[in-house]
């Protein structure tokens, strides 16, 4: 199969565009793509990516199929939809999808994405170190003293230090053996560090919190050392929350959540801002865990059913309910997990998610072999 010419127009570093970024290099990797990248800096003008429009956020991409074909990734947690954008491509997939907030006239381009979360390709990875050498000054300068020591070859540790999660670090089959444990770390939103945000979202910041807050002293109170779990020890929530703060912060790193997902064969997932899908419920997929979800407010694709892949709760009391099921019920949590295995592998894996969307975008143009090969 001849590779499609594939072109990405990136506008920022935005940790919600990494699992796309990373499945197109996957894609390219395996001769499917061939891709090529285009770095615009804010308020930089693009005729080639003028279909962004004016309000598009950091955290869109404009993807060009073989110079024709324009597909269209939106990944913001709220619902509302890019209409300058949408009108001007041939696809628009949505992450925070609800069919009832397309205008009718686009319903037909615009689709579900599915779930999101910040994953990154194994290996050495030079579209993602371009984009840092040209989105962070700093980078280029780490580099550039690293070349000056006279080092050998580019890694990411040198262009961007600290801990970045790949593909291979974050999934994992089932562990049917595993002892159940209960995992929930939630992080509180200062709901008045912008002066600008609407009564209605200081709000809805309040409840969030408020929720994850009531969920932690509850499954504390039910499972003692079988939880693990609390919130991450920002200053807001040093004032705020003091009570169901983690014990130790050091948990919260990136290296230490992931060892605590190998750990924990049962996480919790609530809602996130603007009613968002939290990327929580995407990563204990991909760890093939049994979960515990607040009812989900959009649309993905697949098939991901509460009482397969997660069971449903609406209140801090009903989560209780819900995880004691899992916590005591072995035959139910390994089926949860070999559920989510599934999904992440038909669904979620970066490569998959995004081969399905270049399939829908050019019909007929990937043999069957080429996509049951990514499945």
């Amino acid at each position: 199969m001849k590779p499609i010419h594939a072109t990405v127009f990136c506008r920022s570093l935005s940790p919600h565009l990494t699992q796309s970024l990373t499945g197109l290099v996957l894609l390219h990797r395996a001769g499917i793509i061939r891709l090529k990248q285009v770095l615009i800096r804010r308020g930089q003008g693009d005729e080639r990516a003028s279909v962004y429009g004016p309000t598009a956020h950091e955290a869109h991409l404009l993807l060009l199929l073989e110079d024709s074909v324009r597909v269209y990734y939106d990944m913001q947690d709220a619902q509302d939809i890019n209409l300058s954008a949408a009108e001007g491509v041939d696809l628009y997939f949505k992450r925070s999808y609800a069919r009832e907030a397309i205008p009718p006239a686009l319903r037909a381009r615009v689709h579900p994405y599915g779930l999101n979360y910040a994953v990154y390709a194994d290996g050495r990875d030079g579209f993602e170190i371009r984009r840092r050498l040209f989105f962070e000054p700093e980078a280029g300068k780490r580099l550039r003293a690293m070349l000056r020591l006279a080092l050998r070859g580019m890694d990411m540790s040198a262009v961007a230090p600290g801990f970045r999660a790949t593909m291979g670090q974050m999934s994992a089959p089932p562990e049917r053996a595993q002892p159940p444990r209960v995992l929930f770390m939630a992080r509180a939103w200062d709901p008045t560090d912008d002066p600008a945000r609407p009564a209605e979202k200081v709000e809805q910041r309040r409840q969030i919190n408020e929720v994850r807050a009531e969920c932690v002293r509850l499954l504390r109170k039910e499972f003692g050392a079988a939880f693990t779990g609390g919130f991450r020890h920002t200053p807001y929530a040093l004032t705020h929350h003091k009570d169901v703060l983690l014990p130790d912060d050091r948990l919260s790193t990136k290296e230490n959540y992931i060892r605590l997902l190998r750990e924990h064969s049962i996480g919790i997932a609530t809602t996130g801002l603007h009613e968002s899908i939290g990327w929580k419920l995407a990563e204990y997929a991909a760890f093939s865990k049994a979960i515990a979800a607040e009812r989900l407010r959009f649309e993905v694709p697949g098939e991901l059913a509460a009482g397969e892949n997660y069971l449903e709760f609406d209140s801090p009391e009903t989560c209780v309910i819900q995880t004691l099921r899992l916590f005591t019920d072995r035959g139910l949590r390994e089926a949860m997990m070999e559920c989510n295995q599934r999904y992440y592998e038909a669904c979620l894996r970066p490569d998959v998610l995004m081969l399905r969307t270049l399939c829908m975008a050019m019909p007929g143009r990937f043999p069957e072999a080429v996509q049951a090969a990514h499945v």
